[in-house]
């Protein structure tokens, strides 16, 4: 189940930044079907599997943090019409290094593949894809927002209301809090 849900939130992540990340007034405001989809098929995802973990003993207190930052960081892209889609497009990028790890897990828990070239590319792909995407791709991430952040965020839609400008650099914010819990 989770390969199949792993699977399409990068591309879809992927081709929603691209298509975001213009202008620093479209990285805030701007949001376009994609985006929107895959944030809340995300959401969906992480409200289910936070579920799953809440009725059996096996989360820690650090992944059922994680886990509500990214819910309640969604939720407010989702409760802001989508604004801020290009930062959420880019913090999904992470996923796609669980595709792999998704294989990995399925091959462990069935016995099939294991000592296999395919365990063993499946392997290097689950780690370059790893540090690629999060080693690397988290620090850009907190430097392209920190650049954006320096250069004034620009107005909501809405207006601009201290209390949303506020959330509107919490979100992002708590993204960047989540990856080192």
């Amino acid at each position: 189940v989770w390969l199949l849900l792993d699977t399409p939130l990068p591309a879809a992540y992927a081709l929603a930044a691209h298509q975001l990340h213009q202008t620093l007034q479209s990285r805030w405001s701007a949001t376009n079907h994609l985006a929107k989809a895959a944030v809340a098929m995300h959401f969906g995802q992480n409200l289910y599997e936070l579920g799953l973990y809440l009725l059996s003993t096996k989360p820690g207190w650090d992944f059922l943090v994680h886990h509500t930052i990214v819910l309640l960081s969604f939720a407010l892209v989702l409760g802001l019409d989508g604004e801020m889609s290009f930062w959420a497009s880019l913090a999904g990028l992470v996923e796609i290094s669980n595709i792999n790890l998704s294989l990995l897990k399925i091959m462990l828990i069935s016995e099939w593949g294991r000592g296999s070239t395919f365990e063993a590319v499946n392997g290097v792909l689950f780690w370059a894809t790893f540090f690629v995407v999060r080693v690397v791709g988290i620090p850009v991430w907190l430097y392209l927002f920190a650049a954006d952040v320096r250069a004034g965020v620009p107005a909501s839609p809405r207006g601009s209301s201290p209390e949303l400008s506020s959330l509107r650099v919490l979100a992002p914010t708590s993204q960047a809090i989540k990856w080192f819990i």
